[in-house]
């Protein structure tokens, strides 16, 4: 009797031959693809300099990480050598280098021939680990904060909570970003800003000042702030107060 072959990642039956389930190919394929079609974008935040001079604005800032020392996400570099890598290891023509996003093509448009290799399953996990992480790059709209107001045209800019600094979406002004959030605090502050627990939590998170809402409250238990009360009789919390509890390391 032979034995029925299963797929390593759901344990569907698969045909004689095969390494992967057909689902699992469209995923492999589907994973493929996204990285395939933006390895551009990648190497384009990659390459896009923190501090370009005037003649790197005049011709695009495009230059190597050498000359490029402050990069928008500094992890960009490192998961562009590791996706061509990866991919120069799978696809080696004899002879020649191939790029990433040619090599990621090559992989892209041959994954049913792939499907028949028996180290395809180790090829499926590496495509969606890769995946992951550039999107975590490409699309990190979860880890953004607010980082202040761009100097020039006043637009709100979002940012790593880690980044240096940012080049303003609407009017392309480079910004520092140590100017920009010094100044967002201050305005903060003497604006005597109040609100709910909930709202000045909110705040305080999107301005890189992660707090929840019961730190918030545990602080007034504590005698820490005096809350004030608002129309409904809520108790109404200051901003400015919290952030220098915050800013102090004192504790709720």
């Amino acid at each position: 009797m032979v034995n029925e072959v299963r797929c390593p990642f759901d344990g569907a039956a698969i045909n004689e031959g095969r390494w992967l389930c057909s689902d699992c190919e469209r995923l492999l394929k589907s994973n493929l693809e996204y990285l395939r079609d933006h390895i551009g974008d990648l190497i384009d935040v990659a390459n896009k300099q923190a501090r370009p001079g005037p003649l790197d604005l005049a011709k695009g800032s495009h230059s190597s990480p050498g000359s490029a020392p402050l990069p928008v996400r500094a992890d960009a570099w490192e998961q562009c050598v590791s996706i061509g890598t990866w991919a120069g290891s799978v696809v080696r023509p004899a002879g020649r280098t191939l790029s990433a996003g040619r090599a990621l093509a090559i992989m892209a448009d041959h994954v049913h021939e792939l499907a028949r290799n028996h180290g395809v399953p180790t090829l499926a996990a590496q495509a969606k680990e890769q995946r992951r992480r550039m999107q975590g790059i490409l699309d990190w709209e979860d880890e953004k904060r607010r980082g202040g107001r761009c100097v020039e045209c006043g637009s709100v800019l979002w940012v790593l909570e880690t980044s240096l600094y940012a080049v303003c979406g609407r009017c392309g002004t480079l910004n520092d970003l140590a100017q920009t959030r010094a100044t967002q605090r201050d305005e903060i502050i003497n604006s005597y800003k109040e609100g709910t627990s909930s709202e000045v939590a909110a705040i305080l998170t999107q301005c890189g000042w992660p707090i929840t809402a019961r730190s918030v409250r545990r602080y007034a238990a504590k005698g820490l702030i005096n809350p004030g009360e608002g129309a409904n009789g809520k108790s109404l919390y200051n901003v400015g107060e919290i952030i220098h509890l915050i800013e102090h390391d004192i504790t709720a």
